[in-house]
């Protein structure tokens, strides 16, 4: 039998150092077990570094572009090294890679596409906890800017719904001819979250109670503002005059805030519950389609407490439940 010609077992790539075959097997079994990636085509514009963040490109097979809204719902993958454009190069798309950071990222922290060219930043919430929505992976290292390491994720999470609950609360007003005012939850929805096809529910639950004397016409009020809209539950209110027949009484509502057009809350309408039954309040308030593809939108709740003049008695709300939830 003839010798090998290759006595040393070496194997060497185009480019790079040589390996014995125990050593290539390493390193195929560490790339084959650290990440997925594939050869795709650079359509961005530009040259591509490693660690640039990117995302599917939605006209091209196999092929990238750039995507930069905060916690966007695309597909998104990372630059494994230097790609000129329109050409083809390796680019991460599940598991183990190091990308483009901005902002502080805690070891742990659920990673989302940031407003940054190419980069991640933190969600603000840590593994163990519900995912919020655009997430797209966890870093496994902390970073303050630069480079982070990542568990990248096969897409990004389009959450079924967004619910948040704020924390019981307590308002008391025992000053007549006055209203007490209290802010019982506030958030930011990020841009393009109430498009078409999905609604915004609010929901609240809170028992009121008083002492003798509470002239009539007192009552309590809930707020909903979203942007930079009008009041959306103007008007719905229980006065406390109502309430003052049934002792200590408890009063609850839902609300459904429909999109009615493509990427925009046209008009509203809301859905009251109360001891009267299921009644429909169209109202006028509007969201343009500007403001949800472009602009995150501030929500808030308020609660009023209004005590009318003449009363020498005192009003005591205990809000139990305040919840905001995004629904397809």
């Amino acid at each position: 039998m003839a010798p090998s010609l290759n006595s040393s077992s070496a194997i060497v790539y185009s480019g790079g150092s040589p390996d014995n075959l125990s050593q290539g097997a390493a390193k195929i079994d560490a790339h084959w077990h650290e990440y997925d990636a594939i050869l795709a085509t650079n359509r961005t514009g530009a040259q591509r570094v490693a660690g640039d963040v990117v995302a599917w490109d939605t006209a091209n097979d196999t092929a990238f572009v750039a995507a930069d809204a905060v916690a966007s719902l695309r597909g998104f993958g990372v630059v494994a090294a230097t790609i000129a454009n329109v050409a083809a190069g390796e680019v991460v798309r599940a598991g183990l890679c190091v990308a483009k950071a901005t902002g502080s990222i805690a070891r742990g922290e659920y990673v989302r596409k940031s407003a940054t060219a190419w980069s991640v930043e933190g969600t603000g919430v840590i593994e163990g906890a519900a995912m919020p929505e655009g997430t797209l992976g966890a870093a496994r290292t902390a970073a303050a800017g630069g480079v982070v390491t990542i568990l990248l994720f096969t897409g990004p999470r389009a959450l079924a719904s967004q619910l948040l609950v704020a924390a019981p609360a307590t308002v008391d007003n025992a000053v007549a001819n006055s209203t007490v005012t209290a802010t019982l939850l506030s958030t930011t929805l990020r841009a393009n979250r109430l498009s078409a096809g999905r609604a915004l529910v609010i929901r609240c639950a809170a028992r009121v109670t008083h002492t003798p004397n509470v002239a009539a016409g007192s009552l309590v009020r809930f707020h909903v503002t979203l942007g930079g809209s009008a009041d959306l539950l103007a008007g719905l209110s229980w006065p406390f005059s109502v309430l003052l027949g049934e002792g200590n009484g408890a009063a609850r509502w839902d609300s459904l805030l429909a999109a009615t057009a493509a990427n925009a809350q046209a008009v509203h309408t809301i859905a009251r519950l109360d001891r009267t039954g299921l009644a429909a309040e169209p109202l006028a308030a509007t969201v343009t389609a500007a403001e949800d593809l472009t602009a995150d939108l501030a929500l808030a709740v308020t609660m009023d407490v209004v005590l009318q003049a003449g009363s020498t008695g005192a009003l005591h709300v205990a809000v139990d439940h305040v919840s905001v939830e995004i629904l397809r």
